[in-house]
This record gives C-alpha cells, sequence and structure tokens, in this order.
C-alpha cells in the first residue's frame, strides 16, 4: 500500500523529468489519462504491462511455487 503511495506522487513525478519523451510509457497515470483525455494508447498500454500485469503475473508465479511467505 505504501508503495503504490510512493509511486505515485513520487516516482511518477521523477519519472517525468526524464528525458526523450519515454516517460509516459513508465508513469502509472498514463492509463487513466488515456481513458479520459484520448492520449494515445501505446503509452496506456505499457504502463498497464508494467505496473498491473507483470506485478500480478509475478505474485501468481511466486504463489504457484510456494514461495510467498
Amino acid at each position: 500500500m505504501v508503495f503504490i503511495i510512493l509511486q505515485t506522487l513520487l516516482f511518477d513525478t521523477l519519472i517525468g523529468l526524464i528525458p526523450g519523451g519515454s516517460a509516459p510509457f513508465l508513469q502509472t497515470a498514463s492509463l487513466i489519462n488515456s481513458l479520459t483525455d484520448g492520449t494515445p494508447a501505446a503509452p496506456a498500454l505499457t504502463s498497464l504491462v508494467l505496473w498491473i500485469l507483470l506485478p500480478l503475473g509475478i505474485g501468481f508465479w511466486r504463489n504457484q511455487r510456494k514461495e510467498v511467505a
């Protein structure tokens, strides 16, 4: 829970400072911005995979292998 708060408040702001235009692909707000503002879907999909599907898949894999304490 604390990581989610830090991620949205601190990490998204710091990621926004990355030069070159790759920040929207790493920010968690890209998914919401794509749904509300009509921004391109590629950053939203990348953000979805990186911050939602990847941790979900890793957690499922660890749970199946009984690595969860």
